[in-house]
């Protein structure tokens, strides 16, 4: 049984893999949905990219199944909705499958799902197998991950039972070496859009269910704030100068200020507004002035699509400019550039593209974070801790959870930065 993602009116969900007979599956099949056409697969470096045509509106997902021999269908390893409810693009990215074996050959067959919800037909089998042939450092994951948040958090005012749940989060070291969680909690009962933001801490990175301190903050629809009534969005924290600093969207990016990283204050910019500029939401900020002088910005709009919006030059609390956007096909939530070895990693939501260029993400994709057990998460965020020089990712999908992962050499040793 395998534990993937399934992307469902918009979101990223989680569901069981299903293990079906295949006697079964001809017996419940829908012969007037035929299987999608065209199938391709494409290996990377531990994962394989499955490309197909659309079947239609007939169609409400399609399934993977995946063997490890020619002529079977084995098991199913995503249950993919097809289509976006925005612009027909696919919802979901391309289709991934990752944590293969290098060398391993793989077979794919997809079905389709019908509507009515019996199951339609297959497509041809194809095989890929995965090689170790990047010239970059691949990000891969080491072991499983481990919960340090529950799904639901319980006791506080807004409090929704079981239907509120933790989903864009963020994580960081605070300064007397406590590790701070904050979350976006959506679906309580807080009045307007109902989301918030609830705190946890943990002694260490690597403990379980880290310690409930209450809700951070609610919006403030007041001036000089202006914030909308019930949005608190994709926290994201960072130091700056000696400070910690916490983005996050509230129909438009606003910041909170601390010097302990524990207590925040809003924060305004250098024309005393709160709000720094428009944006759609998920904001994920890079810090690139090491390299080029420059803050990037990036967010989702609902279109679906991935946007570089816009760029400051020296100054955080500066004045920001509109340098358009960047779209890279599929669904994407919560982008998040790691910078390493001169190079940047997109991570959104779980696939991982490389660039040479902030700018540039129109990539292949590099490869794809599962765990040892195969297990995704949502809105990933990488972290690193200086002192053990240990890397982590983080992500969301039934309450939060952390995991070690590591870069793994390049298969080809001759890069352009020596590695």
């Amino acid at each position: 049984m395998r534990v993937h993602w399934e992307h469902r009116h918009g979101r990223l969900m989680l569901a069981d893999g299903l293990v079906v007979l295949c006697a079964a599956v001809a017996a419940s099949a829908a012969a007037d949905v035929p299987g999608p056409k065209n199938l391709a697969a494409t290996p990377l470096d531990g994962a394989v990219v499955l490309k197909w045509e659309p079947v239609g509106e007939a169609v409400e997902f399609y399934r993977i199944w995946r063997s490890d021999k020619a002529g079977e269908r084995g098991e199913v390893i995503r249950r993919l909705k097809p289509l976006s409810r925005f612009n027909r693009r696919p919802m979901h990215g391309p289709p991934v499958d990752g944590n293969l074996v290098n060398g391993r050959t793989y077979y794919y067959t997809v079905q389709s799902e019908a509507r009515s919800g019996g199951l339609g037909g297959f497509s041809k089998q194809v095989a890929a197998t995965p090689v170790a042939t990047t010239r970059v450092p691949v990000p891969r994951i080491k072991g499983t991950y481990w919960q340090i948040a529950p799904h639901s958090p319980s006791g506080y005012r807004w409090d929704n039972g079981d239907r509120d749940n933790a989903c864009d989060f963020s994580i960081w070291q605070a300064a007397d070496g406590t590790w701070q969680l904050v979350s976006c909690i959506r679906s309580t009962k807080s009045p307007g859009k109902t989301r918030l933001f609830y705190r946890w801490e943990g002694k260490r990175i690597t403990d379980s269910l880290w310690t409930a301190k209450g809700i951070f903050a609610e919006a403030d629809p007041n001036a000089p704030y202006c914030e909308v009534r019930g949005r608190m969005q994709a926290p994201q924290v960072f130091r700056m100068n000696g400070k910690y600093y916490m983005i996050y969207n509230s129909a438009g990016a606003h910041l909170m200020a601390s010097d302990d990283g524990k207590t925040f204050r809003r924060t305004p910019n250098a024309t005393g507004k709160y709000q720094l500029f428009k944006c759609g939401r998920d904001i994920g900020l890079l810090d690139n002035r090491a390299v080029d002088g420059r803050w990037y910005a990036y967010w989702v709009d609902n279109k679906p699509g991935m946007h570089l919006t816009r760029s400051t030059g020296k100054d955080l609390l500066g004045t920001w400019e509109d340098r358009g956007h960047l779209y890279h096909p599929g669904f994407f939530e919560s982008p998040f550039v790691q910078p390493y070895r001169g190079r940047y990693y997109l991570f959104v939501p779980n696939y991982v593209v490389v660039s040479d260029d902030p700018t540039d993400f129109d990539k292949p994709v590099l490869t794809f974070m599962e765990d040892a057990k195969n297990v995704s998460k949502a809105a990933a965020e990488i972290l690193h801790d200086p002192k053990a020089d240990k890397w982590y990712i983080s992500g969301y999908g039934k309450g939060i959870y952390v995991a070690e992962f590591e870069w793994r050499a390049p298969a080809v040793t001759k890069d352009r930065d020596g590695s």
